[in-house]
Formats: structure tokens, sequence, C-alpha cells
């Protein structure tokens, strides 16, 4: 898995966001997030910026004090789960999911463990600002 699905990263939101204010702001970041990134020539990345735009408050109903140092630790735990899943994914049957040959569990714990140690587990400064 090298990125979450949009079914996935909603119910995510879902998880941690129950108040319609919430969900509402987060869906419309996400449709600002795609507009964008189609009008300034990231068409191609325009999901992935969406889903960046869907998540982006994900800690602040719950850890408003908190807010943006408690993503991490909510991220640690999806990677949790990544690294510890067996078994089939659910819903990337060749029925299902028209990429399903892309969805390779092996290949998404490498690349979990190696976004876990390089980036939630080391959240050194130049990480944690976004560039001037």
């Amino acid at each position: 898995m090298e990125h979450i699905s949009r079914k996935e990263a909603f119910e995510l939101l879902k998880k941690y966001n129950k108040d319609p204010f919430h969900i509402q702001h987060a869906l419309t970041v996400e449709a600002v997030m795609k507009w964008y990134a189609n009008e300034l020539g990231y068409g191609d990345d325009a999901q992935y910026w969406g889903i960046v735009g869907l998540l982006h408050d994900i800690d602040f109903e719950l850890y408003p004090e908190q807010h943006c140092i408690k993503a991490p630790e909510l991220l640690r735990e999806g990677a949790e789960y990544v690294l510890s899943y067996e078994g089939e994914i659910p819903g990337y049957s060749p029925r299902d999911c028209g990429n399903y040959l892309d969805n390779n569990l092996t290949l998404a714990k490498i690349y979990m463990k190696k976004f876990k140690e390089e980036v939630l587990d080391n959240p050194v400064p130049e990480r944690l600002n976004y560039p001037q």
C-alpha cells in the first residue's frame, strides 16, 4: 500500500471526528485541494492532495489542545495496523478492484516500515516546517 484509499481516509476521518461541522470542513478542504492540484498542473496527484485535505485536521476534534501533535500518534496506530496485518486485503480482488495487482501487502509493509522509522519515529524539526 503506497497510499491510503479515499474510502479508507474517510473512514479514518469519521473514526476521530463525529461533529458534522468537522466532517463538512474536511470535505470542503478535500475539494479545494483537488481543485488547486488540477488548476496548478498537478492533476495526476489530485486524489493524493484531496486526501491530504481530508485528513489535515484529523486530531482536532478529540485533541484540540494537541492539534498537530496528536496526529503522528494516530498515524503510528495506522502504521502498526499495516505492519501487523496478515491475510488478504479486503476489497482487492479482480472482481472488486481494477488495480488489484498493484496492492502488494509485502511491499506495503516495506514502505510503511520505512515511513514509520524515517518519519513517524524520527520527527526532526526540519520535517515539521514548511519550506520558505
